[in-house]
Parts: C-alpha cells; structure tokens; sequence
C-alpha cells in the first residue's frame, strides 16, 4: 500500500504539546490555544481570490487584492486548527492543521462548482461529471435544508479531486487526517474525491432524505488500480470539525470506486494507515530560525503518487508532522512558490511519537537576513506599523516592527537576489517609498523615513468611547449574485460590515454579518450577539478600483447582556 507524509505546524514545546496524552490511543486531549494565521487564496487557475471570506477560531476577514488575509487572537484546540473559505461559485475550501501559539501560515485552492446538470425529484437520476465521476440520486429521496420532502427541480453541481495532482494537498479540504468508525486518527491513502451540491431553482442547498441514498462513482486512474483494495472505506468531510470520518466502504468495479452515501459534502476513498507525531526545525547557519519556509517531505521507499506533503515552518522555526510509521523521507527546504530547493535531509525510518528529526541548517547563500529601522518624517521610531517584502512572482513577507520600530527578517530567495521592501506607518497613515535591496551586498537597510500619503485609506472607529484605527486589508466588496457590499478594515484592530446595495444612501447593517475586535483581544462577532441594530451611509461609492466612502453606527448586546456601541467612518478601495 501507497504511503505518504502529512505535515503540520508545530506546537511549542512539541514533546508535551504534541505528543499523546492519552497513553493507549491516537486521540489527544483536548486543550484550547490562541493563535494566528497568515495565507493566500486562489482559484481553480492558481490565481490570486479577492474578497473571499475566511474564518476560524471566532474570527473572520476577507483577502485583500493579492489573496492575502490574517487572523488574528483565533481560539483553537491545542490537536486541530480548521480554517475556512467563503466565496461565490467555489465549494467552501479549508485547511485543519496543528497549530503553534506563534503565527503559521497555509495556502488554500478553491475548487469550483460545476454544473452537471438536473434531475426531477420524483424520479431521480444519474448525472456524470467530465472526469467520469457519476451521481445517481434517488427518486422521491431529497429533503430541504430543514430535513423536509423536497418536490421539484434537482440541480447538482460538482467536482472532482484528481489525487495524482501534484498539488493536492492544497486544494483538498482538511487534511489526510481521518477518525476510523472507532474514532481511531488515522492517515489516510486517497484513491479519488468528489465534492457534490444539490440545490433547486432558487439556489437553496438540498441534500438526500433521510432514510435514502444516493450512489457515487469515483473513477481510479490508471496508475493506481495496481494499488487499488477491493473494497475501501469511505470518508465524509466534516465540514464544523474540520476532518474526515469513515462513513461507509465503495466497492471497485472495473477501474471505479462505487458507494453509497446518505449525504452530500466532500466524499473521500482512503485506505487507513497508523501514523506517528514527529518534530523538527530549520535554521540559519547561526542557529536563528527560519520563518515561513515551505518543507516538502517525499517519501523514498513509496511511488510518487502521494509520496510528497508540504508543511510551513513556524515563526520560531519548527515544524510538526504526522508520519507514516518506519517510512524513510527526504525533507526539501523550498521557496514559497517550490521554484527551487535550498537544502534537503534524508532521514528515518522512526518508529515512536516525539521523535525528533535532525535539524535542517540552511545553506548560507539561500537564506538572506535583511533588517533595519521604521521612522517617521521626524526620525521618530515607529512602534505600529509593518514591513512588507515583494520577492517577485507573488510571493510576499510581512514584518511587524518592534517597540523601537526595529524589523529583522531572514527569506528564503534560493532563485533570486533582489527584493523590492515598503514600510508602512499606522498611526500617521503614511508609507516609505519601494526600496529595491540586493541581498548578495545589503543586510542593514538603516533607517526608512515613512512620509509618503498610504493613499488616504482608512477606517476609524470608536468602540465604548475608545478610539481605534485599521487600515491594513482594506476593501469593499460587491457580491453581483447576492446584491450585498462587504467593507472590511484591519490591523491590531478591525471590522467587518455588510448591507444590501451598491450605491450611495443609507442602509441597515446585516446583523449576520458583523464582526469587530481590538487590541486587548476583545471581540465581537455574530454568534456572540444577543442584539443587533445598526446603519451605514455611503457617501461615495466608486467603481472597481476606485473608493467607497460612508460612515456607520451600530448598538449591540452581547451574551452576557452588555450593551455596546460602535460608529465610525472609513475610505476604502473597492
């Protein structure tokens, strides 16, 4: 059987964190960290989503224009972090990983909803989707979100996730994490997924009847039927707890996976496998951590079908993974786009939880240290703001600065030498201007004066009588299919609006949609509101590229019966 590595973030301190705390099991217990996150969304072409919402831990942003979001001060457990997104014409994409109490860092591919056409309620049908995968619902077998009869028109859309792609594990949901029927964590051996929605003329979800089934198809490429069981389990996608859970077994006919499911969401045939918990760090040739950098582990005693996994390592240099028990591997040390390989270590076999592998030391003309200062127009030290680094191609680093208005940042930059570096003000909204650095002959960049205008975007808000700025991920989202514009602002403190419309006036705040935090960790958000009442009025409302501009209020008691008051104003670009 195929044998592939997962890889995660670590936990501090690994061998207590990470380890099993329940001697005789594969299930820790239970414990809640708070946490941040940093990514990239992109679509199906790998190109970079605008606006989507994603949300984990209680908090919730949207992705800026180049399909960056971070989350900030997220309550997770201590064994799985699940992150979600949210966008128009996308099945919902999400990431589980180990989280680390530092901040981490994942990347997420949607995967688009296809339509493959329709079928009467009363009768049923089978419909295909262009990689042969099929659906076959029953006649007088679909229910209503509520669980109700259905009777009508059947749309179903679909998708299918090729397991052979390279690039799997950034477009699956979850992870290769599974619990078996005995609530067992299992690795899981994928042989094909399939992601499925039905939903009737009015775009209102439905799903299978209670008491009924439908029949799934999930075609098995050629290159794997020589591994393929006769029969297999079958995995769902819990879509609240963020991990797959064995539901059922398909049977293989021919070259196809055939099963029957009581439900739609991600569907999943993956053949089980023990796994252990293992640690490890990259560092510097001086023994300083790097930050962010991509870890490919590939399997060298397994094929290349799924022999390869990537992790992240965190902001003190470690990562954690989930390994196939007495599996050797090669570790590749990468850029953020796996342009290159920096470094690489070959290593195991291991055969228990809390080993540690050897740590990787970069190679010294791959990673490059770049540091200096944040000034404003008077030579004072900037306490709030932020560096940010363009390595080309996409890629991007962002630094906070230090109480002195220090940055310090060490890139991996294994295919290039130049870098372009803009610092940005928080208080006085202002920005440097782009210094371009070669890295080959600059490592102290001295002090950067932030006096150039940051375009006059902003949004400024008093919550309870304190005053509070955001101004990093600014933007205003119109949604064409929906008819509602989402406007959100962050930094130490954000806020997230929306209301129906797309034109100046004055509207009423959606109370489903609302969510708002400061720096002392202080949140609020939907599902902690008791009350909701609130209106925005738009001033200005531009075209794609251009600004809108309004002001808000807003009262609200949350769920210990307090009562809180919120207005502000912003400019943001849309």
């Amino acid at each position: 059987m195929r044998q592939f590595i997962l890889l995660c973030f670590l936990i501090p301190l690994f061998l207590f964190s990470c380890k099993d705390d329940n001697p005789g099991t594969n299930n820790p217990t239970v414990e809640t960290i708070t946490t941040s996150l940093r990514g990239i969304v992109l679509d199906d072409n790998r190109t970079p989503v605008f606006g989507a919402s994603v949300s984990m831990g209680g908090q919730m942003t949207t992705t800026d224009e180049q399909g960056f979001f971070r989350l900030e001060n997220a309550s997770v457990t201590t064994n799985r972090a699940f992150v979600t997104v949210e966008y128009s014409g996308y099945f919902q994409g999400s990431r589980s990983y180990t989280p680390t109490s530092n901040e981490s860092f994942i990347r997420i591919q949607l995967n688009p909803k296809t339509a493959i056409g329709n079928v009467s309620s009363s009768t049923g049908g089978e419909l295909i989707h262009s990689s042969g995968a099929k659906v076959d619902l029953p006649a007088n077998g679909i229910s209503t979100s509520s669980g109700s009869a259905y009777s009508g028109n059947v749309n179903v859309a679909a998708h299918f996730l090729d397991p052979t792609d390279p690039a799997i594990d950034e477009f699956m949901p979850g992870d290769l994490i599974g619990e078996d029927a005995t609530g067992e964590e299992q690795g899981l051996t994928t042989f094909g997924m399939l992601a499925v929605e039905l939903t009737d003329d009015s775009g209102n979800e439905l799903n299978i009847l209670a008491g009924n089934t439908a029949t799934i198809t999930i075609p098995v490429d050629a290159s794997l039927i020589s591994d393929a069981p006769s029969t297999i389990p079958l995995w769902s996608f819990d879509e609240v707890e963020g991990v797959w859970k064995e539901e059922g077994e398909a049977t293989l006919i021919g070259n196809e996976y055939v099963g029957q499911v009581s439900h739609f969401s991600f569907w999943n045939c993956d053949a089980p496998f023990p796994i252990i918990k293992l640690s490890g760090q990259v560092v510097n040739a001086d023994g300083s951590p790097v930050v962010g950098a991509v870890i490919k582990a590939c399997a060298t005693s397994a094929p290349t079908y799924q022999s390869c996994r990537l992790g992240y390592t965190d902001s003190e240099g470690f990562y954690c993974g989930k390994f196939p028990v007495g599996m050797t591997f090669d570790l590749l040390v990468m850029d953020g786009w796996q342009n290159c390989t920096s470094t690489s270590l070959s290593t195991g076999p291991f055969y228990q939880d809390g080993d540690v592998i050897p740590t990787i030391t970069m190679s010294t003309q791959d990673v490059y240290t770049v540091s200096g200062s944040l000034v404003d127009c008077d030579g004072n030290a900037v306490t709030n703001g932020y560096i940010k680094i363009d390595k080309g191609n996409g890629i991007h680093q962002f630094i906070d600065v230090d109480g002195n208005g220090d940055f310090s940042a060490s890139i991996i930059a294994c295919n290039t030498t130049v870098i372009d570096l803009i610092g940005y003000d928080l208080d006085n909204l202002t920005s440097t201007e782009i210094t371009t650095v070669d890295m080959a002959t600059t490592s102290n960049l001295g002090a950067l004066a932030a006096c150039d205008d940051i375009e006059g975007h902003f949004m400024l808000f008093e919550l309870d009588g304190e005053s509070y700025l955001s101004n990093q991920f600014l933007n205003a989202t119109y949604s064409d299919s929906l008819g509602h514009t989402t406007i959100w602002a962050e930094s130490s403190a954000y806020c997230f609006l929306r209301f129906m419309g797309n034109t100046t006036g004055t509207f009423p705040l959606d109370a489903q949609y609302f969510s708002v935090g400061i720096p002392t960790g202080e949140s609020y958000s939907t599902q902690d509101l008791m009350s909701f009442m609130g209106t925005v009025t738009i001033t200005e409302y531009g075209n794609i590229g251009e600004d809108v501009e309004g002001t808000f209020s807003a009262e609200f008691e949350d769920s210990t019966m307090t009562s809180h008051m919120i207005s502000g104003s912003f400019r943001v670009p849309r």
